[in-house]
């Protein structure tokens, strides 16, 4: 059917635009901006400019960070603001912005209590990123996330179609055409270096 309805078309090998240039430059950086939320939730989003990691799918370094910054289990940063009384949730991870940058955040719903420890909030966040550059990058946690990773692929709810086609068609702009259904999932490669160069990048003077 998509070669039926597509093939037609023409192309025109026009270049995809890229932006080297990140939008959040030092005039944008340590920016604290308040917004009143619709619902009474409150929250925190802590964002860093990143360069584009997309040609990294098969590594992930931000996935690697995450999954550490968000992990649930106790000791982690999510179990010590919980148990302080301060947030209700904690996501990280990274975003795409367009061809050339992108971001990684850190978002918390934050509890009543927790709207009044902002500041604290962000140290601890800080701590727990100092410590993880600290330690260094560890294998065996990207070997965890890789075997994550393999069994959500291989569980995975079934999709709808008409979504999963608009998908595919984005991936097929980022990925190896025999790679597209895996990408999202896929961790082959192990790669310190570049796990330590988003960690140095997630510093206090560069973010918002």
């Amino acid at each position: 059917m998509a070669i039926k309805y597509f093939s037609p078309i023409t192309d025109k090998n026009v270049s995809k635009p890229e932006f080297h240039d990140h939008p959040y430059g030092a005039d944008e950086l340590q920016t604290k901006l308040s917004v009143v939320p619709v619902k009474d939730t409150p929250g925190i989003e802590l964002i860093w400019p990143l360069p584009d990691l997309t040609k990294h799918y098969t590594s992930k370094p931000c996935h690697y960070i995450s999954h550490l910054v968000g992990h649930e289990g106790s000791g982690s940063l999510l179990s010590l603001l919980k148990s302080k009384g301060w947030i209700n949730t904690l996501q990280a991870g990274a975003k795409s912005g367009a061809t050339g940058f992108m971001f990684f955040m850190i978002n918390c719903k934050l509890t009543d209590e927790g709207f009044d420890h902002l500041d604290d909030i962000i140290s601890y966040i800080f701590e727990y990123l100092t410590m993880l550059r600290d330690i260094g990058p560890q294998e065996w946690i990207f070997t965890e996330c890789q075997n994550l990773g393999e069994m959500n692929f291989r569980f995975k709810d079934k999709e709808r179609p008409q979504g999963f086609s608009i998908y595919l068609a984005a991936s097929l702009q980022k990925h190896p055409l025999e790679e597209i259904l895996c990408a999202p999932y896929l961790m082959k490669t192990y790669s310190p270096d570049l796990i330590n160069g988003v960690l140095n990048r997630l510093r206090p003077e560069s973010f918002r």
